[in-house]
């Protein structure tokens, strides 16, 4: 961790780690340094409350689910994609994965994870030294599980030899996702006339055919998005601006993928920039002030979504993202006066009558509140199932309760 926060000082770091003999160190680090937090938890395939933990009293660093050591501890568990979709982690770009012998259990658990994964580190075994051997995996099958979802090898380091015969017996494999712009450049050596793969479309076709290419790529990116391969459409939108970088949309769709993953200060750089390529880019304005809301800052995304509204005022959602700003900023009558435009531009679409019977509701005026939030249910049955489930500790709670009851004693 201390070497990565050399080359990457502004990262976000996660570090997992089962042993609470090692909570000291990790205390340490997040104290220094803002952007590194830890959890005190083993991570495997699936989430359970307790797996038995083998630990090496002598060299703590050795301890292992296969259960060796000198003592048997239980600790909690959890599968990355349940951090994930829990959001008690953030989606991340690079993974480094050491856990003695385990790091195929880790990876099984993390399978939605790493399609929105560039880069993953994994210590890999030349040989089953463990008597483990059908549970713990070996050079090859990491090889070829990694193929199978799509990333490749690009560096091996640290090689370690085993003293008995100076054998390779184990190393350190950097795999990136196929695609990946490290692997862009086919060239054996700078003095060798064969052009990148983007290089050679440029020579070859002229710019006019490397913009038709990068269309061609955002078609792609499309496509897998629909398919909910969000990891491999961000890659095809990079390869889209790689080849033509004074086109706005490619960073406009990195943007929207990058706020999905939870990474907004690079989604606001990314619709920022598509902005700049095109000031009238209306969608990009309407993303930027939804980010800059989720961040919490008000100001700014009360700039974007005006701005939306001033190049298209016609689209009913730019509404609803201003009148949630000025619900977040208790303006209640600019609020109302916004939700009650998105309705009228689209009448059919439940979040803008909740959103508005919530603005009515903490104004005071529960009648039009409850015919807002019938409105809502009347659109989408499901709501007043999840309006049920509003905990009691959200501010509009007793009145929620209140309408509820009101649109059950009318039914």
């Amino acid at each position: 961790t201390n070497l990565a926060l050399r080359y990457w000082p502004t990262a976000q770091y996660t570090l997992f780690e089962p042993l609470i003999e090692c909570q000291k160190y990790l205390e340490n680090l997040q104290n220094q340094y803002v952007n590194v937090n830890y959890r005190l938890i083993a991570v495997g395939e699936i989430t359970k409350t307790e797996v038995d933990l083998g630990v090496n009293k002598e060299y703590l660093y050795d301890s292992s689910l296969m259960r060796n050591g000198s003592e048997i501890r239980e600790v909690p568990q959890w599968s990355i994609d349940d951090l994930i979709q829990e959001r008690k982690v953030l989606q991340p770009d690079f993974m480094k994965i050491d856990v003695q012998g385990a790091q195929l259990l880790v990876l099984e658990g993390a399978k939605q994870t790493i399609e929105n994964c560039s880069l993953i580190l994994i210590e890999v075994p030349f040989y089953r030294f463990s008597q483990a051997s059908g549970v713990f995996n070996i050079f090859h099958e990491y090889i070829a599980w990694m193929a199978e979802h799509q990333f490749i090898p690009y560096e091996i380091v640290d090689v370690l030899r085993r003293p008995l015969d100076g054998a390779m017996g184990q190393c350190d494999i950097l795999f990136c996702k196929v695609g990946h712009e490290l692997m862009s450049d086919r060239r054996w050596n700078p003095g060798i006339n064969q052009p990148s793969m983007v290089d050679s479309s440029k020579t070859k076709y002229g710019k006019q055919n490397t913009q038709q290419e990068s269309q061609t790529y955002i078609e792609k990116g499309n496509q897998l998005w629909q398919k909910g391969k969000l990891g491999e459409a961000m890659l095809a939108y990079r390869q889209a601006v790689e080849l033509n970088q004074n086109f706005y949309l490619p960073y406009q769709k990195i943007g929207e993928i990058l706020a999905k993953q939870g990474k907004y200060d690079e989604a606001i750089m990314a619709f920022r920039q598509a902005i700049k390529l095109s000031p009238n880019s209306v969608w990009s304005y309407h993303h930027l002030g939804s980010v800059l809301f989720q961040k919490g800052e008000l100001e700014e995304a009360t700039t974007a979504y005006r701005k939306a509204i001033e190049l298209d005022p016609q689209v009913a959602w730019y509404h609803n993202g201003l009148g949630q700003v000025w619900l977040q900023k208790k303006n209640l009558s600019a609020a109302i006066n916004e939700f009650e435009e998105a309705i009228r531009l689209k009448p059919n679409i439940d979040i803008f009558h909740r959103n508005l019977g919530i603005a009515l509701a903490r104004q005071g005026n529960l009648e039009r509140a409850t015919n807002a939030y019938r409105t809502a249910i009347s659109i989408n049955p499901q709501l007043e199932k999840e309006l049920r489930k509003t905990s009691p500790t959200s501010e509009d709670f007793q009145v929620l309760q209140y309408i509820l009851r009101r649109l059950s004693n009318n039914n």
